[in-house]
């Protein structure tokens, strides 16, 4: 994280940054042809401890399903020590359309 996204400690327990990264990333490599997806919706998020600086998230193999536009899988992030500090599950991402052509 750059250091203008960094926060003075305590004004997050989760940074919304590393959160929205972390599941952008995450869902980037589902097997989607290249199409780009979006997160749209959370079904649940749950937190253990804070997620402030560096982090690793995981995507469960056995959470990912995709119907049409919509693909959906949950997310754990853990700290450099290895301990799950939050999770998102179900979330749903959308498929990001191409460019439209002005008519």
């Amino acid at each position: 994280m750059t250091a203008e996204l960094r926060a003075p400690g305590g004004d997050f327990l989760i940074h919304p940054a590393l959160l929205l990264a972390g599941a952008v990333a995450a869902g980037s490599l589902l097997d989607t042809d290249g199409q780009a997806f979006l997160p749209l919706h959370i079904g649940s998020f749950r937190t253990a401890g804070p997620l402030t600086g560096a982090c690793t998230a995981r995507v469960r193999r056995t959470s990912v399903s995709r119907r049409g536009e919509v693909a959906r899988f949950s997310v754990d992030f853990f700290d450099p020590q290895g301990r799950q500090v939050a999770e998102l599950t179900e979330l749903s991402s959308k498929a990001v359309s191409g460019a439209s052509t002005p008519a």
